[in-house]
């Protein structure tokens, strides 16, 4: 996952940060959508170039050993919790495009 942060301004022109963190590109785009349709002006999304654990939202280096579970990134086997640790793998950052 990569860090989003969805940000517009209210009606009395007063900037609002709607989403902060994690998530993927339709999550972001479902929460900049609600924000338009609330009278939100001047919506916009700005992704981070790097990718972060989908739990605690550590920023990955090329050369991080991450595990991949279910489309998510973690950090270690905590952050992905024990429920789905054994459904995932461990990979280098710089394999999946890390920079």
């Amino acid at each position: 996952m990569k860090k989003y942060d969805v940000i517009g301004k209210s009606s009395n022109g007063q900037p609002v940060r709607a989403a902060h963190g994690p998530m993927t590109e339709e999550m972001a785009n479902v929460v900049a959508e609600a924000m338009m349709g609330a009278g939100y002006t001047d919506v916009r999304t700005i992704v981070y170039s790097t990718e972060v654990c989908a739990n605690c939202s550590k920023e990955f280096g090329p050369d991080d050993m991450i595990f991949a579970v279910h489309g998510m990134l973690f950090c270690d086997g905590v952050c992905a919790t024990k429920s789905i640790e054994s459904d995932g793998e461990w990979v280098l950052a710089s394999d999946i495009g890390v920079i």
